[in-house]
This record gives C-alpha cells, sequence and structure tokens, in this order.
C-alpha cells in the first residue's frame, strides 16, 4: 500500500531544484500527469512519486503502472513545495538521469542537434521536443547551455526528453571533435549557404544550433571542421533582424529532416 512521505523524503526531492543535487544523484523532478503518464511505458526509470490524492478513494488508472511501494502520499502544501507552478498537477516524480552513459559513437546515431551555449530553458525545451517530433537521434549539449533536467526544461519539452537521448558534452567540445570524425556539421549562422543547398545530402550530420546573442565565438577557435548555413527566405521583413534560437533550430531541424 501507498504511505505518507516522510520529512526526509520531501527534503531529498526539493533539494533537486538544485543542479548540483541533481548532477549527484543522477535524478530531476518530472511534474504533471503528462509525464507521468509517459514515463508509464519506463518505470524503472522513476525512483519515486509522490501523489495528491485529494478527492481520490483510490490510486488513478495513469499512477497503476508503477510499483505502490514507489508511491508516496502528500498534502496539498507538502506537494506545493516539490513545484515551481502557482496551480500544481497532483504528482511529481523523482527520475534517474536514463541517458546516464549514453554512448553517441553507437551505430545507428545519424542525425543528432547539438546546442551551443542555449541559455534560455524554454529555447531549450522546444529544441529538444522539435528533434524528438522529426525523429532525430540524439541532442549534444554544451557545458554552457541551460541544464536539461531543471524542471522548467523538463516541462517545455513535454515528456520528449524521455524519447530522445539527451547528452551533455562535459569535455569542451570534446564530444563534437570526436563526431566531426564520422559526421558533417553544420553551424546555424546568419551569413551561410542555404540550408536547402546542401539539407538534401545524406546522413550522418551535426546541426549546431547557438545562443543568438553570442552565436558560436568561442567555438569558432576550436577548428572543428564545419559549414555555415542559414535560412534564407524571399520577402523578409527588413525590420527584424533575426529570429530566437528554439524557432531558428526549428525550422532547420525541418528542412534537415526531407521536408
Amino acid at each position: 500500500m501507498s504511505r505518507p512521505a516522510s520529512q526526509a523524503e520531501l527534503s531529498a526531492a526539493s533539494a533537486l531544484f538544485q543542479k548540483k543535487f541533481r548532477k549527484e544523484t543522477g535524478t530531476f523532478l518530472a511534474e504533471g500527469i503528462h509525464l507521468i503518464t509517459d514515463l508509464a511505458r519506463h518505470p524503472q526509470w522513476v525512483e519515486k512519486v509522490f501523489w495528491y490524492p485529494g478527492e481520490e478513494t483510490s490510486l488513478p488508472s495513469w499512477l497503476k503502472p508503477f510499483p505502490e511501494s514507489c508511491i508516496r502520499l502528500v498534502t496539498l502544501r507538502q506537494l506545493e513545495k516539490l513545484t515551481e507552478t502557482g496551480h500544481p498537477q497532483p504528482v511529481v516524480a523523482i527520475v534517474r538521469n536514463p541517458w546516464a552513459g549514453y554512448q553517441l559513437s553507437q551505430t545507428g546515431v545519424k542525425k543528432i542537434l547539438c546546442l551551443f551555449n542555449v541559455q534560455d530553458p524554454g529555447n531549450l525545451g522546444t529544441l529538444i521536443r522539435t528533434a524528438a517530433w522529426f525523429g532525430w537521434d540524439a541532442v549534444l549539449l554544451t557545458p554552457d547551455c541551460a541544464d536539461w533536467t531543471s524542471p522548467k526544461v523538463i516541462r517545455s519539452t513535454a515528456a520528449s526528453c524521455f524519447s530522445i537521448p539527451v547528452v551533455n558534452d562535459d569535455r569542451e567540445l570534446g564530444l563534437l571533435n570526436q563526431l566531426a570524425l564520422s559526421h558533417r556539421i553544420y553551424r546555424l549562422e546568419m551569413d551561410g549557404s542555404p540550408i536547402r543547398s546542401v539539407s538534401s545530402q545524406q546522413d550522418p550530420l551535426v546541426l549546431l544550433v547557438g545562443n543568438e546573442a553570442h552565436g558560436f565565438r568561442s567555438m569558432l577557435a576550436s577548428r572543428i571542421p564545419e559549414t555555415a548555413i542559414s535560412i534564407h527566405i524571399s520577402g523578409k521583413n527588413p525590420l527584424i533582424d533575426s529570429l530566437n534560437a528554439g524557432v531558428a533550430g526549428a525550422i532547420a531541424i525541418y528542412d534537415f529532416s526531407g521536408n
């Protein structure tokens, strides 16, 4: 039977709002029925589920895939301390990082989205979600990106982070240098070759999308062989000088997906 959450369990969960503890434990928080329903396909990834039953008298169907031994009952006040939203949904889970130890070098990883210094959680989540939607194989994050395991990013991915591997390059472009030996590298810029002129080429490839304010300044000194590409459109509004990283990256992903 499910039992009430202990204070120690609640404290351990609330500590996961901090990146330090997410990194130390290899876990993060996932909030909401939609995320939990998606995780039901992988119950082994879930460490604990904190559920506020409200008026419910029995376990709802979306919780039944999880062992009752990992479900903890919480009060509304306790639940509010485990969420960042003003009107929380009745469930929050502690999830193990499903991509810990994932190797980008394994066979079949042909289309990779690499995000460079993308610090906005909304843009990061949007790009992960878009890559997953179009069936890309993985997302690689450089060290200056926002933490993809933060609650804001997890929410903005709309559970897509559970269907596409997300990997951190903690070696200052070490993984990207390694991928350059087997993949073509395309860097999305303001001034480059039109995407449509190269998007018909075959996999494998890495698409680099950077922070719209700072671009790829530090990466350019690394001498990674790559091709600058850009989004070309007729009739562009001259008063608009750029797109944000989320929108520009989504367009490029679409073009490289054979559309």
